[in-house]
């Protein structure tokens, strides 16, 4: 289950997200809702597209729990993990590289010529709580080469022509 948090200013009449958060929020009934002072918090299943997180990390929100993919150059498994992502330092306090930084049984696949990767945001192959969040999926965004994309993206992309590792 996702949830997604929304400066409570951008879910109300004239806020930027306030047809975003209607359509995710408002006309379902199948979704919980809670507020506080400064906050819109909404949990549920939903189907986000890549400009709809953007536009909630940029009015300031987050999204956590939502499962997207990482399209990349297969070198971004020698690329040191940026600042900002989670188990990113060795013990002894050394930066990984994304080929030490996923687990096994982390979802990630091989362009069958070689050239890409296409990894999906559970690098730690654990349940919703440890995948990456918006946050963190945009820092690897802005990675020379690299692409955020859906999960229904990456699984039609990979259904030919890829070998899942």
């Amino acid at each position: 289950m996702s949830k997604i948090i929304i400066p409570i200013a951008e879910a109300e009449p004239g806020g930027s997200l306030k047809d975003l958060y209607y359509k995710l929020a408002v006309i379902r009934t199948d979704i919980k809702k809670s507020t506080t002072d400064t906050e819109a918090i909404i949990e549920g299943l939903f189907k986000l597209s890549i400009a709809e997180v953007n536009s909630i990390l940029v009015a300031g929100g987050e999204v956590y729990g939502y499962l997207m993919a990482i399209r990349a150059p297969k070198a971004l498994f020698n690329a040191v993990v940026p600042d900002g992502l989670p188990n990113r330092l060795t013990f002894n306090g050394a930066s990984k590289t994304f080929d030490s930084w996923l687990v096994p049984g982390a979802e990630v696949w091989l362009k069958d010529d070689d050239t890409e990767i296409i990894l999906f945001t559970n690098p730690f192959a654990g349940n919703e709580a440890s995948y990456l969040t918006g946050t963190e999926i945009k820092i690897i965004h802005s990675m020379p080469g690299v692409v955020a994309i859906t999960v229904s993206s990456a699984n039609a992309e990979t259904a030919i022509g890829w070998t899942k590792l």
